[in-house]
């Protein structure tokens, strides 16, 4: 099932969600304009040695005559719609205690450090930014007893990688030559960092 996230945003406000509360896997698909946009920063932290990430390295799919690429995949151990909530930034909210905590969604995290790499921003206007690129996207969901076992299929992949995921992410490795963790990690320790320290001002 793949819908549109601005959609489903909309439903979840007034309960009409249908995302399943049953364990699953997924993924998110990102319009063009974000994926360069998100990549384009991505491919300035690579190290001196390695090759950036290009095109013909993602996963992408046609909808309504548009090309969407697949930047993150990810599972469900018990509930689709509650996963779904969590990268939304609706439960937990997209706020200075979840970064503290280190509750914030992994995906909502590292778009929202590799937008602060390039340019300060208050809490809020990151939140918005960040729903601003999510919202573009589409979701595709299924339903699951054994979601890991997909889910290192899809990260142990040979043909495509996902640029935004960190833990397990060997395909990337593999055809890349370095981490998704050497590129991100530092730029999500430096968001969670400047938050900390703007709300101590």
């Amino acid at each position: 099932m793949r819908e549109s996230v601005k959609i489903l945003r909309a439903k979840l406000a007034t309960k009409q969600c249908v995302a399943p509360e049953k364990s699953g896997y997924y993924t998110w698909w990102f319009a063009k304009e974000d994926k360069d946009t998100l990549i384009g920063i991505f491919n300035k932290y690579v190290p001196n040695f390695a090759q950036g990430v290009c095109d013909n390295d993602i996963l992408q799919t046609q909808i309504d005559g548009r090309t969407y690429y697949a930047l993150y995949f990810g599972i469900a151990n018990k509930n689709l719609k509650e996963r779904l909530k969590w990268h939304l930034g609706i439960s937990p909210s997209h706020s200075l205690s979840a970064i503290k905590s280190d509750f914030l969604s992994t995906l909502r995290k590292s778009i929202a450090a590799l937008l602060l790499s390039q340019e300060p921003m208050k809490l809020d206007e990151e939140v918005v930014a960040v729903n601003t690129i999510l919202d573009r996207c589409y979701w595709e969901y299924n339903k699951s007893n054994d979601p890991k076992s997909k889910e290192k299929s899809e990260l142990d992949s040979k043909k495509y990688i996902y640029p935004l995921n960190i833990a397990g992410n060997q395909g990337f490795k593999r055809i890349k030559g370095y981490s998704t963790y050497k590129v991100l990690t530092p730029l999500r320790r430096n968001h969670k960092k400047y938050h900390i320290e703007k709300n101590q001002e």
